[in-house]
């Protein structure tokens, strides 16, 4: 999408460029799914396809290809540079061609011992652009574009990031298994699960965010774990996507301690789902921009900004580049009202 980075550019309504934009989105979603209909042992997550509903499945894709259609022609009607819309319809053509929403699936839904999250991907973006783009575009503090600097990036980041959830659910899981199978016990599990989900929700959370803690402040303090952590720490433009910009080995090595204590501990599936879900919320409103934030997205923001400055100082940038996480890091400050401790304790951390 060249022409959705170009910020000299008209995007007003009535240019071409919403109505463009929505094409490509579209058709990039419907595309996706008709190959995931196409391929489900291979793009589709095991656990999840079993319960996909498919007569509303394809009829949202049909709905899906045919907007994208609709909207890649206005844009074209109204745009003078017709790429976005012409990328919309070419997108749709493809997907059309490929059998569209009544591609036939021959019963094989097989688990697959190698599979790529795609269908996992194309819905948790969807869930998330629905939530946190209104949301950012509402209540936004910073007015910033929804293609801001550097979002094709974070984008890679997400995608791959799905792509691999059997990897990455592997490397979550199997360290557990392996290396702390011995600290299961059965009786104080027995204990655990017996406990009302509501408790057992909050001391997931509370072990959770302690690991999570001392993992995080390992990262920051190690020199060569650093290394895969400033990744995190590398986007100038803060938004809901940008969270997403993690280094394998850093995600890997977060999610298999934090899930360590679970794994012991033997939380039952309930609390252990609704934590999940909580985490993905909570995920999206770390790196969000609106307005009303829990006090803890914003220290966030900040602590963002300064280990940004902090990365750059580190590798010698110069005092042009240091102006824009300089300038987040005290448009962050002032949303923040923290103890001086808590303040001083970011900033070593950083």
């Amino acid at each position: 999408m060249p022409e959705a980075t170009e910020t000299n550019s008209p995007r007003h309504f009535g240019t071409g460029w919403i109505s463009g934009t929505l094409s490509v989105a579209l058709g990039v979603l419907g595309l996706g799914a008709v190959l995931c209909l196409h391929f489900p042992q291979y793009l589709t997550v095991p656990d999840v396809r079993e319960h996909y509903p498919l007569p509303i499945i394809r009829a949202l894709i049909h709905l899906i290809l045919v907007g994208s259609f609709a909207l890649g022609m206005l844009s074209v009607v109204l745009r003078h540079n017709k790429t976005l819309g012409m990328l919309g319809i070419c997108l749709v053509l493809v997907a059309a061609l490929l059998g569209g929403s009544t591609v036939p699936i021959d019963g094989d839904w097989d688990k697959k011992d190698v599979y790529l999250g795609l269908d996992y991907g194309l819905l948790v973006l969807v869930v998330y652009s629905l939530v946190f783009i209104p949301l950012e575009r509402l209540f936004g503090r910073l007015h910033q574009d929804v293609f801001r600097k550097g979002w094709a990036i974070d984008l890679t980041y997400f995608f791959v990031s799905a792509l691999m959830v059997q990897i990455t659910a592997y490397l979550t899981l199997q360290p557990a298994f392996v290396l702390f199978g011995w600290a299961v016990n059965p009786t104080v599990q027995g204990w655990i699960r017996s406990q009302p989900t509501w408790l057992q929700f909050l001391e997931i959370m509370f072990l959770a965010d302690l690991v999570q803690y001392w993992v995080h402040r390992m990262f920051h303090e190690i020199s060569w774990l650093w290394k895969f952590h400033a990744v995190h720490h590398s986007a100038e433009v803060m938004d809901w996507m940008a969270g997403n910009r993690i280094h394998l080995v850093d995600l890997a090595l977060t999610r298999s301690l934090i899930y360590v204590p679970a794994y012991v501990l033997g939380f039952n599936q309930g609390p252990m789902i609704a934590y999940i879900i909580f985490v993905a919320v909570l995920f999206g409103l770390h790196s969000c921009q609106p307005a009303v934030q829990l006090w803890a997205a914003r220290l966030h923001l900040c602590h963002a900004a300064v280990s940004s400055l902090a990365s750059r100082r580190r590798a010698g940038s110069d005092r042009q580049e240091l102006r824009g996480p300089l300038s987040a890091a005290r448009h962050g400050f002032r949303y923040v009202s923290l103890a001086r401790q808590s303040l001083a304790g970011v900033l070593r951390c950083a």
